[in-house]
């Protein structure tokens, strides 16, 4: 997966967990981000389901994110986060456990 779970507060979707070292923490997506955009579709009034949908399709190949990234109260960016799923560092499961597994977008 991509490394992220999305959240739909407020009319909005954003990121609420983000894992260490998967493709969206080293693309630089941070959790709050808000999700505007998946593949240049601008995903501001899809439902969650279309939402995380769109994230899963076609995995294995990389996405574009769009997010607005708040720097403070005040400030926030639009930035355009490329995912690509072969950057993502290995994780190793701990002795006698099993790795989770994240699909990217619930």
């Amino acid at each position: 997966g991509f490394g992220f779970h999305i959240q739909t507060r407020n009319g909005g979707h954003f990121v609420k967990k983000l894992k260490k070292n998967s493709p969206a923490d080293l693309a630089g997506m941070l959790v709050n981000d808000q999700l505007v955009g998946v593949d240049g579709v601008d995903v501001r009034l899809k439902k969650h389901d279309k939402v995380v949908e769109m994230i899963l399709s076609g995995t294995g190949k990389g996405k574009a994110i769009l997010v607005i990234s708040q720097k403070s109260d005040s400030e926030a960016d639009m930035l355009e986060k490329f995912i690509d799923p072969s950057k993502a560092v290995p994780q190793t499961a701990p002795q006698g456990g099993t790795e989770e597994t994240d699909r990217g977008g619930s």
